[in-house]
């Protein structure tokens, strides 16, 4: 059996040992999308339903939307991605466990053999954001789609970011859930005929990505999968549209995003007050200072994340967090990534965000996965199903050696039911669960981890009956 990190959410729970590997290196940055570009407007054009943005431009869409979504997959232009991976078109229809997501190349799309198109790298790049989709695909207990736009890739360098990308949002006065999130919370497409979101990569030579999932990027790579997982972020909702000034980058007046609502002042007030009701809402900060002096936080639920709100205004502000005023947190949404770096989940409060704005996330899920994980291991866990009385063991086969095994039980949602150190001596019979220790009827995921080796099994606990509840 061939163990992977990357698995349905309802039987994978994973440790991780070696999150990121810090380098001090070089930085690059992200940036935020134009708001502007990322608002859609309802008109009618030339008697046919259309859209426009917050620059008053008519939105066209590629050609390749005139064709159903079943043949874009066929034709390979649109992968789609749900937790269980990439699926074929009559497999996603079926699929009740959780969110997919359409992504559309346009570089296949319109043949530019260059960025997930190029004839030597593109499929590996399509591989690895699907599988940073899959991810989050995986961690959402939710059950709709999201059709996103991979846009026709750009080739900078010097100071250009790793990519822009952003939802789609309608100008409401308010705070405004995105098309990505409405999509996939409610499972309506608001606008038809449109993308919910988009994201546009930048493959400079400079960048030299790392494609590798299962090994960290050299000292002179930035890790692909991370920046990845980043702009995803931004896709669901990680975004903001607070000016300067504390006004609204958006063309209307009081227009904001769910995520602009959770932001609080250094000394937890909301950052931003809303009155009225309808086409009479105002929403004004109460300190505008706070954009610009370092204190700027989100309301992540139980605790309060660092917003990165540095001295000098710029393109990361506001819809980043900081590295830097937080206490050894790893942020994915840290505005810079340093080569040789890599970031394989979000942090609690990252996760907190989704759950602010709407999404019902795993958050134990969410930030033990390692989706960048992958060995080969013989495991086998035996009996299973058992009793509550009975004794468990794993027979392991390849090469483990001489190794402490941590094995952890845990329950379907995520709690800990029981834990032991297994002293191993190769290969062999280990006992991990011991008969003494009483675990209730139900599911289970029994975790086992020595430094990089990892494997995950169910077991299933029946009653006396023969039965689980």
């Amino acid at each position: 059996m061939r163990i992977t990190a990357l698995t349905l959410a309802a039987s994978l729970f994973t440790f991780h040992f070696l999150n990121s590997s810090v380098v001090f290196a070089q930085e690059h940055h992200f940036d935020h999308n134009d708001p502007k570009t990322s608002i859609v407007e309802p008109i009618m054009h030339h008697g046919t339903q259309a859209y426009k943005n917050g620059h008053g431009e008519i939105m066209s869409t590629d050609q390749a939307y005139e064709l159903s979504l079943e043949e874009r997959v066929d034709k390979g232009y649109t992968l789609l991605v749900s937790a269980d991976g990439v699926s074929s078109f009559k497999s996603s229809e079926s699929n009740q466990n959780g969110p997919v997501f359409n992504l559309t190349f346009l570089d296949v799309v319109n043949n530019t053999n260059k960025g997930f198109d190029d004839p030597d790298l593109g499929e590996q790049r399509r591989n690895v954001l699907s599988k940073a989709f899959a991810y989050y695909a995986s961690v959402l207990n939710i059950p709709g789609k999201a059709d996103i736009e991979i846009q026709e890739s750009f080739f900078q360098n010097s100071s250009a970011p790793f990519a822009y990308s952003a939802s789609y949002y309608f100008s409401s006065k308010g705070f405004n859930d995105g098309l990505v999130a409405s999509h996939l919370i409610n499972d309506y497409d608001a606008a038809a005929g449109l993308p919910d979101g988009f994201i546009q990569f930048n493959f400079g030579s400079a960048f030299n990505y790392n494609y590798n999932t299962t090994s960290a990027p050299s000292s002179s790579q930035y890790d692909f999968y991370t920046v990845a997982l980043h702009e995803i972020l931004h896709v669901l909702g990680f975004t903001s549209f607070c000016a300067h000034d504390g006004t609204s980058e958006a063309p209307n007046d009081y227009v904001f995003t769910s995520y602009d609502e959770f932001l609080l002042t250094g000394n937890l007030q909301n950052f931003f007050v809303k009155v009225g009701s309808g086409s009479q809402v105002s929403v004004t900060p109460v300190d505008v200072s706070f954009i610009t002096n370092n204190q700027m936080l989100f309301d992540a639920g139980g605790s309060n994340a660092p917003v990165y709100s540095p001295s000098s205004y710029g393109g990361s502000s506001i819809d980043h967090f900081d590295n830097n005023r937080s206490q050894g947190a790893d942020f994915l949404m840290h505005p810079t990534l340093s080569k040789g770096k890599r970031v394989t989940m979000m942090h609690t409060d990252e996760a907190m965000v989704l759950q602010k704005i709407g999404y019902n996330v795993d958050i134990g899920l969410a930030t033990s996965i390692n989706e960048a994980e992958e060995i080969d291991l013989t495991v086998s866990l035996y009996p299973n199903p058992t009793t509550q009385h009975g004794s468990v063991f794993v027979n392991l086969q390849g090469g483990i050696g001489n190794k402490e095994i941590l094995v952890i039980v845990y329950d379907m949602m995520g709690r800990q039911a029981y834990s032991k150190v297994v002293l191993t001596e190769g290969d062999g019979v280990i006992t991990a669960i011991d008969p003494y220790h009483n675990l209730a009827p139900g599911m289970y995921i029994v975790i086992g981890s020595a430094k990089d080796e990892l494997f995950n099994q169910k077991l299933m606990i029946m009653d006396h009956n023969g039965s689980v509840p």
